[in-house]
Order: C-alpha cells, then structure tokens, then sequence
C-alpha cells in the first residue's frame, strides 16, 4: 500500500474514533501497523490514539475506592468544599506550593463546575499525546525504518493503562517535562513551559530537570553508572547520615518514600512482581545498551549530544533511589517516556541487530517487557464505561451531548 493511498482510510478511522473511541483506538493501532502513514496521516492517528486514550481516562473507575485516582477525586471535593468556606486562592499552603499546577487544575475545574472525569481525560489525552509528539518529531529528523511503531509499540505494552489510570499525576508531569527537555536539547526555547507546568503538578519533575541542568556542564561517563549503582544499594545509610531528613517537606517526603510503607515492595499483591520484573528488566537493558554503546549510532549531531548527556545524568540520578521501591519505579518505568529519543538512537543503529549473546540479550530483554495487567480485563477492581466487551461500542462524545 502505498503512503500516500490511505488518507482516505485514516480519515475513516478517525472519524469512527470519534464516536467509538474504544473500539477505535483498537481499529486505527492496527491500522498504524500495516501502513506507511505520511506526515499528515501520522499527526491524525496519532491525535486520534491520544483522544481515545483520554476518553478511556475519563471513563475508568475504580471500584473498590483504591488506587491515587480515588484520592485524586476525594481531594478535588475537598478543595471545592474549601472553596465554600476559607480558601480565597488556588494555591494557599506550603505543601500546595510544591504542587502549584495540579491545584490550579483543581481551583479551575472547581471554578468551571467540572469534575475529576474532566481531569483525567486531560491527563490521559496530556500523557499519550507527548509520548507521539516526541516519536513523530524523531521521526521526522532521523526517519529510520520502523523504529516509530517499535517504540508506540512497546509503550503500550510496557504500560498497562489501567495502571497508568488508577495513578497517573507523576507520568503526566514527566510527560510534560520529557516534551519540554526534548525541545530545549534542539534550542527551542518553549520548552521551558512544559518543563514548568510538569514541574507544577508533581515536585518529582525536578529530577529530570537536575539531570538536564548538569548535562549542560558535565558530559556523561559509563563509569558514573557504577557509582550511582553504589550509592543506591547503601541508599538509606546515606540519607540517615546525610542529614536530608531534617529538611523541610523534602525531608518528611523521603522519609515517607523511603523508610514507610511506599519504600518497600508489596509482594503479598500479584501486580507488584510485575512492576518489579519490568524494573530490573528495563535497567538490566539500559546497562547494556549504555555501556556497549548502542545508542551512539550514525545519528550525530550536536542536539543528539546533548540529549545523550542529559539521559545519562538521568539514570545516573535515577539509579541512586534504587533502595526506595517507589521512587526508583515511578523514575524509571514512569520515567520511560524520558528514554524515548535513547531508544529511537539504539534501534535506528544496526549492532543491536548483530547476533551477539549481549545485543541479543538486550533484544530478548526488550521483548519480555510486557505488562501483562493490560490483558487482564476481568479485573473486577475497575470499571471502564459499561465494562468490557459491551463498552467497545460505548461513546462518551454522545454522552456528553445528551448530558
């Protein structure tokens, strides 16, 4: 098929995408696949996935009250009961300080009379729409065979959406941060918004933000790999002794992150071997990749440089909070959107193809990295819409009309 013969097919899907954007999203993927799209037909697909996605966030629900998006919502009717009462300001404490978009988010939806289903379609819609926009840009800079649908491949299945769903304030800041250290690496200097408003949803954002300001004086060294694998086994030692936990706030969130119950795996749930199995996979991958040099491919250029020196200092930093089960999870599998342009390089370089035990390795790696939880529709934790199958058909649009 040719790549200039299926506009009229792309057309189609996306406009079934607006009405049926479960069934949709499942119809245009496949579509993606087994076509050569062009540019134009690249940004409707893309778009089109990004709003199902979103549709999907608005729709999901958890049933028994667990899960962040549950608090998410208990916390937005709590700042719109403040709003009756003593609040004058979006943001009026210390703590909401760090936070400062995610409640500007609140005081507007508040303000508008809109609800948590409204946050979360954006965040969704946010979430995957980053991811293309950095895939698509690669795409059209380095154009390597393939390597577009290896990556929008592998970030569905490496992220079960229900997931990402059920918790999803820090990928939605890291989205927002990764687009805004993708453009600042080519001189855009607009990037600096989505690396503000990122920030402002979730203080985690700092993190890659560190990483991209020493990128800017330091160039990256494997061996500064060893060191931070180092530090990260004897992590709790180093910040008792460091004197981090007096400090305010941070100090507190360390001591909650690190010595409490979210420092520690929950193996006694089924979903936490997952999350562990995906953690040591992706960094077992890195390690290779890294320190064989697969991503320094025939891609060079000053603006590829400066993105390697910026991921390196990111698993650099990631690797140090690799005694805290939840810091080092949300850095680097909520994180992965950052390694996004990395992993273009690496797959659009031929020695990771080579039959060799390590690169065959990293390809074998690559390929387990699979959250299975995405297949796990009988999960009775959730809703999404009428519940599946009957919700393939569900239109939130029309809903909302007739609302």
């Amino acid at each position: 098929m040719k790549a200039n013969s299926n506009i009229h097919l792309v057309i189609l899907l996306s406009l079934f995408n607006l009405l049926f954007p479960f069934l949709g999203v499942i119809l245009i993927l496949i579509a993606y696949f087994f076509i050569t799209p062009n540019k134009l037909e690249r940004k409707l697909i893309y778009l089109s996935i990004a709003y199902a996605m979103g549709f999907l966030a608005y729709s999901y629900v958890r049933i028994d009250e667990t899960g962040d998006v549950f608090r998410y919502g208990v916390a937005l009717q709590y700042y719109k009961d403040s709003l009756q009462t003593y609040r004058d300001s979006a943001v009026i404490s210390l703590y909401e300080m760090f936070y400062p978009i995610w409640y500007s988010i609140f005081y507007i939806v508040s303000k508008l009379g809109l609800e948590l289903e409204h946050i979360n379609f954006l965040a969704g819609f946010t979430i995957y729409s980053s991811v293309f926009y950095i895939v698509y840009r690669l795409h059209n800079q380095y154009n390597a065979r393939k390597v577009d649908k290896i990556l929008v491949l592998k970030y569905f299945l490496f992220f079960s959406f229900i997931g990402l769903f059920s918790s999803y304030k820090t990928a939605w800041s890291f989205s927002l941060v990764a687009v805004g250290i993708y453009k600042l690496s080519l001189k855009e200097r607009f990037g600096w918004l989505f690396l503000l408003l990122g920030m402002g949803i979730h203080p985690i954002s700092w993190v890659p933000v560190i990483a991209f300001i020493i990128s800017k004086f330091l160039k990256f060294k494997n061996r500064y790999l060893v060191f931070s694998l180092i530090m990260g086994l004897f992590l709790n030692q180093i910040i008792i002794y460091s004197g981090l936990l007096s400090l305010p706030f941070i100090g507190a969130k360390l001591n909650y992150y690190i010595y409490g119950e979210w420092g520690y795996y929950r193996f006694h749930e089924r979903g936490e071997y997952v999350k562990f199995f995906l953690l040591y996979t992706f960094i077992v991958f890195l390690l290779i990749v890294f320190f064989k040099k697969y991503y320094k491919s025939i891609i060079k250029n000053k603006y590829k440089q400066r993105y390697d020196d910026f991921i390196g200092w990111y698993f650099v930093l990631s690797l140090m909070f690799l005694g805290s089960r939840t810091l080092e999870t949300r850095l680097l599998l909520e994180g992965f959107v950052f390694f996004i342009p990395f992993i273009y390089y690496t797959f659009a370089n031929d020695r990771i193809y080579k039959k060799n035990v390590l690169p065959m390795l990293a390809l074998l790696l690559w390929t387990l990295m699979i959250d299975i939880r995405t297949f796990n529709y009988t999960n009775h934790s959730y809703m999404i819409g009428s519940g599946f199958p009957t919700n393939l058909l569900d239109s939130p649009l029309m809903t909302l009309f007739n609302n």
